[in-house]
């Protein structure tokens, strides 16, 4: 029985993303590879199950070259992730697969059908749903459809009976990442894999924790993390390097460093292999959360870029999203990694809490007065599932994702955070003139080109720097 994950392109609505964000997510700034399928797919082949993987999203296949890849591997079942802004979007693809394909069963997962079940069930064209992690529910749901077995038994799923839908209790979240095997990237395109910003190729990512212990109000991450062993990640890292010829690793975690004492080993396992002579890195963090002691080890290590959240220079607003960190502690955080040679870029909203176009302006010159090496500003996007979001609906009176999810129109009105005194469209036009006044500087363009490694890189800068005239 073979089973095949399908990545289909998760194009990002529009209401909910400015055509400035849409154009660099999903027409190819950031290509990542979809590890949670690579992971259900080692999974799945553990528990004897054939296999396979279609990232169109990374291959950049249209409707009909995706439904010809299809076809060629021959499944029994489909299986597609999908993230909430883009659920329609995959709704419609998943529409013109199953008029090829009416008698193979479609599953869908993740964060999105773990929020809204139902709601994803209305649309008949996906069969089954996930609901919640997958690592133990998706062997048990494929058992069970293979041996024609009772699905009420199975935790964590939703399908339809006729026309009643069942969605099963939830299942306990997994406490540990032993017996998981490492991602199958045997069966992804690797080569594929990059960003704008990436100075090697190919770029893999790599998951050494799950979930986020800080408690933001714009965020979804679960409030516990589940941590990797510091050998086993070494051990993927390695097996990137001389496996898959992997030249340049995200730590794709919330927080890589929430744990230094974890990321120092991870570090010194890497210098004590020697992988740090042929691989570099670049981790995702907070200010709060490292020493100068731990940026000098990743440094050391191979780290080449730290991503930090920044979000706004509204100390207000930081407060009431319950992100505050004073601006002293992220000077010297950003001032540690660029004295040890790692480039840093800062991560900033837009619309946030109590948002004016004063607060805008300071949020560029703040940015701008880090002398970052990178940034990526974007219009706050309130995620469902997150104390924002239900502060906003109760002003509001309206669950806008329940609503999307359902296929309902869905206008800027109720998707706007109240408080915000700009407007969409502004909103949109500062976007527009925050990377204009940040990456335009004369200073700046001078830094960049010194820094530059290669007439690719020049390349791609370039593209770039087009891509938000």
């Amino acid at each position: 029985m073979k089973i095949l994950f399908v990545q289909a392109p998760q194009y990002m609505d529009k209401r909910f993303y400015t055509k400035k964000v849409h154009k660099r997510y999903s027409e190819g700034g950031i290509i990542a590879p979809p590890l949670g399928m690579a992971y259900m797919a080692s999974i799945m082949r553990k528990h004897g199950y054939d296999v396979g993987i279609i990232d169109g999203h990374a291959m950049k296949y249209d409707i009909n070259e995706l439904i010809e890849k299809i076809r060629q591997e021959n499944p029994d079942v489909l299986m597609f992730g999908v993230v909430t802004p883009a659920f329609i979007t995959v709704v419609e693809w998943l529409k013109a697969i199953k008029q090829h394909f009416p008698n193979v069963p479609m599953i869908l997962g993740g964060h999105h059908t773990t929020i809204f079940p139902r709601e994803t069930l209305t649309h008949k064209v996906i069969d089954y749903i996930i609901v919640g992690e997958a690592w133990h529910t998706l062997p048990e749901l494929m058992d069970s459809l293979k041996n024609k077995g009772d699905l009420s038994n199975i935790k964590g799923i939703g399908f339809r009976n006729g026309e009643e839908i069942i969605i099963t209790p939830p299942r306990e979240r997994i406490k540990s990442w032993d017996g998981i095997p490492f991602p199958a990237r045997d069966l992804l395109p690797n080569f594929k894999y990059t960003s704008t910003i990436s100075k090697r190729k190919p770029v893999t990512s790599i998951m050494t924790a799950q979930g986020c212990p800080f408690k933001c109000t714009y965020c979804a991450a679960e409030r516990f993390v589940v941590f990797r062993d510091p050998i086993e990640v070494a051990d993927e890292v390695e097996e990137c390097v001389n496996k898959y010829g992997i030249q340049e690793i995200l730590f794709y975690d919330e927080t890589f460093t929430v744990n230094q004492a974890r990321a120092m080993k991870i570090c010194e396992e890497i210098i004590r292999r020697g992988i740090n002579k042929k691989i570099v890195f670049a981790i995702r963090t907070r200010a709060d959360c490292v020493t100068k002691e731990l940026i000098d080890k990743i440094a050391e290590a191979g780290c080449i870029r730290i991503n930090f959240g920044i979000e706004t220079a509204d100390e207000e607003a930081l407060k009431k999203m319950k992100r505050y960190l004073p601006k002293e502690k992220i000077k010297q955080a950003v001032k540690w990694a660029q004295d040890a040679g790692i480039d840093v870029l800062g991560f900033f909203m837009l619309g946030v809490p109590g948002e004016t176009v004063e607060n805008i302006k300071n949020t560029i010159n703040f940015a701008k007065e880090l002398n970052l090496d990178y940034v990526l500003f974007t219009k706050l996007t309130i995620s469902p599932n997150t104390e924002l979001f239900d502060e906003v609906q109760q002003e509001n009176g309206i669950d806008y994702w329940r609503k999307f999810t359902l296929g309902e129109e869905v206008v800027e009105s109720e998707v706007r955070l109240p408080s915000c005194s700009v407007s969409p469209e502004d909103l949109d036009k500062w976007l527009g003139k925050a990377y204009r006044q940040f990456y335009f500087r004369p200073a700046y363009v001078m830094h960049r080109i010194m820094k530059l490694n290669s007439f690719g890189e020049f390349k791609e800068l370039f593209k770039s720097a087009l891509s938000i005239i």
